[in-house]
């Protein structure tokens, strides 16, 4: 049969499948040697020593080693402490404003435990993140969420009286290895698969629910202080850290080989020669194409125009920064003559518009017909006096008059009203003119 476990890590409930024995427990660890001969030839005032042999350490199995003068000795302080951790300090649930990027910083596994489905819990011993454990919480205004766990890896030991046979121990979400050591303890190493999901979050004054479209709901409580976010997930303290990401992606050319894959777009191998090898993306078609050939050590194709939440710190020119507030003053839309900057600036769009001062509507040649006076708003005909009043250039009903100068009034190509600085991401920030980062 089958006994399910799962560890309720800080990005994911990733799961740890064991294989029993047909009788449906665990194999058991056995505490002695088997059965010892009595020595040949006479009794012997000299007990004799067995090393290696197997000795009582309570629920943990030691080794015999032997002294000096022969005599057995089962040290059992070289086995993992498994003894129950108090739970962590009361949490104080302060609440706050959770919006923003976060990164965990620090946690305290003592209290871990390997839960047991039906079976109860074995307790974890030597809870150790080789690599950090990188778990982001992105928590948008309008209540979007994502979560990414980038690369984290574990150690730990269970006693396998209680999980079973080290061999029998595997992962869901990740890839586990143990072995088993003399004081009958599996010895485990486990590498959590890289993961991204999506889905919604909301709060009360002091909990957080996070929904995830994989993963299922959690909610815990929280507190956020002094630009850090602490939940108190599963029994134990997770730190969060507030970040922002900045850059773009790195141009596929500019890339070595170890970057070339990371992110998507991105290709190890080129197609270059006379013939028409443009048109090839892989070694297979360039070498059907006349005059072609491939060169593998090349990154080429076409990067992202934007950082993914998940790929900061990862994907060349994607960075983490802790400057998390976006300041300065955007130009206007219509001071903008650039198509493309124009397009960049949150706000504005490429597409015609008047810009200047106050026109006086007798100084206009069109206004001289009642018709074209009356159809622009500011202006009124009289019989004596012919169009009189003032508009604004930004209201002139006719663009083709506005380009004026002679009366103040100008075309412009971008319109719009520029979106301030301090409501763009840190992403959005870097590339408008007079924005940055602070």
């Amino acid at each position: 049969m089958l006994r399910y476990f799962f560890l309720p890590s800080s990005a994911t409930l990733f799961c740890l499948l064991v294989s029993c024995s047909d009788g449906g427990e665990p194999e058991p660890t056995s505490s002695s040697g088997g059965s010892r001969s009595a020595s040949s030839g006479g009794s012997s005032s000299q007990p004799e020593c067995y090393e290696g042999d197997p000795c009582d350490c309570g629920e943990l199995t030691s080794v015999i080693t032997c002294d000096e003068d022969g005599r057995e000795i089962c040290d059992c302080s070289v086995c993992p402490d498994f003894s129950p951790v108090e739970d962590p300090t009361v949490f104080s649930a302060c609440g706050g404003e959770p919006f923003g990027m976060w990164r965990l910083k620090e946690t305290d596994w003592s209290p871990y435990k390997l839960n047991v489905t039906d079976q109860g819990t074995c307790e974890v011993s030597g809870v150790v993140a080789e690599e950090g454990h990188d778990f982001r919480l992105s928590l948008k205004s309008g209540g979007d969420l994502e979560m990414a766990s980038v690369g984290s890896k574990f150690e730990f030991s269970v006693r396998s009286s209680c999980a079973g046979p080290c061999s029998g121990l595997y992962g869901n979400r990740a890839d586990i290895e143990c072995e088993s050591t003399a004081c009958g303890v599996c010895d485990c190493k486990m590498d959590l698969y890289e993961e991204q999901d999506e889905g919604k979050w909301e709060r009360t004054d002091t909990e957080l629910t996070l929904e995830m479209d994989s993963l299922g709901v959690a909610t815990v409580p929280y507190c956020v202080e002094g630009g850090a976010m602490k939940l108190f997930w599963f029994g134990r303290i997770l730190t969060f850290e507030q970040v922002a990401g900045t850059g773009v992606p790195q141009a596929c050319s500019e890339r070595t080989e170890a970057t070339c894959r990371s992110g998507g777009g991105c290709r190890l191998g080129v197609c270059t020669g006379d013939g028409e090898c443009d048109v090839a993306n892989s070694e297979t078609e360039c070498l059907t194409v006349a005059g072609c050939s491939w060169d593998s050590s090349v990154c080429s194709g076409q990067a992202a125009s934007e950082c993914a939440f998940y790929e900061l710190g990862i994907v060349p020119g994607c960075e983490f920064t802790d400057k998390t507030t976006c300041g300065g003053t955007p130009p206007t839309c219509t001071s903008i003559e650039d198509d493309e900057q124009c397009e960049q600036t949150p706000g504005c769009e490429v597409g015609r518009s008047c810009v200047g001062g106050t026109v006086d509507c007798g100084q206009v040649s069109t206004h001289n017909d009642q018709e074209d006076c009356e159809a622009q708003p500011g202006c009124s005909w009289y019989d004596i006096g012919g169009c009189e009043g003032e508009y604004a250039c930004e209201d002139s009903v006719n663009i083709t008059q506005c380009d004026r100068p002679d009366i103040g009034c100008i075309q412009a190509t971008c319109r719009g009203e520029a979106t301030p600085c301090d409501e763009l991401d840190a992403f959005t920030c870097e590339s408008v003119s007079g924005c940055s980062l602070r």
